[in-house]
């Protein structure tokens, strides 16, 4: 409730602000701090109805938050630009699996314009931040010096890499791999 309220009051005053200045820092780590009061009240939640499995699982998911706040408000406002136009390389990426799926489903297609306008979204950031920012975690490729970084060296640069054994960990009960149901943490 503290971190919620505290979170309230700093984006009252974010609002207001007529800054220019680290706009992109503060819009990135105040959406990111929402997300991960959200995620923490859902583990509460599974926790307190003795869904130990769940909890983990929003622990992983809080974790990745934590790595990238870490990490971007290292980085500073250039990097937070980044990762929040990173939203247009995701949006491409679910567009195409979208045209992949979508006749086998039935739905409708995307049209021709939104997807051409995702495209030219998606082919001027490339333009604007190189090839690597269109793979996953591209928006911090040049900040890690890494064309294709994963979460992993997120993990690592946002220093939490000692957290890498219980991520995994978590991971189990994410996925369906045999190890996620030979150790239940519920059962």
């Amino acid at each position: 409730e503290l971190a919620r309220d505290i979170g309230t009051e700093h984006h009252r005053r974010y609002r207001r602000s007529r800054s220019k200045r680290n706009r992109h820092i503060g819009a990135a780590l105040m959406h990111l701090h929402s997300r991960a009061v959200q995620i923490a009240a859902e583990a509460m939640v599974l926790m307190e109805n003795g869904y130990a499995a769940g909890a983990l699982a929003r622990w992983r998911t809080l974790h990745e938050v934590a790595c990238v706040a870490l990490l971007l408000d290292a980085g500073g406002d250039e990097l937070a630009e980044r990762y929040l136009l990173h939203e247009f390389v995701e949006t491409r990426k679910a567009l195409l699996q979208y045209q992949k799926c979508q006749p086998l489903l039935g739905h409708a297609p995307i049209s021709k314009r939104e997807a051409a306008e995702i495209e030219r979204n998606y082919q001027a950031l490339l333009a604007r931040f190189g090839k690597p920012f269109g793979e996953d975690y591209g928006w911090a490729a040049a900040h890690l010096g890494n064309d294709r970084p994963g979460f992993a060296h997120v993990e690592e640069a946002a220093g939490r890499a000692m957290m890498r054994s219980h991520y995994k960990l978590a991971s189990q009960n994410v996925h369906a791999g045999t190890k996620g149901i030979a150790s239940r943490l519920g059962v």
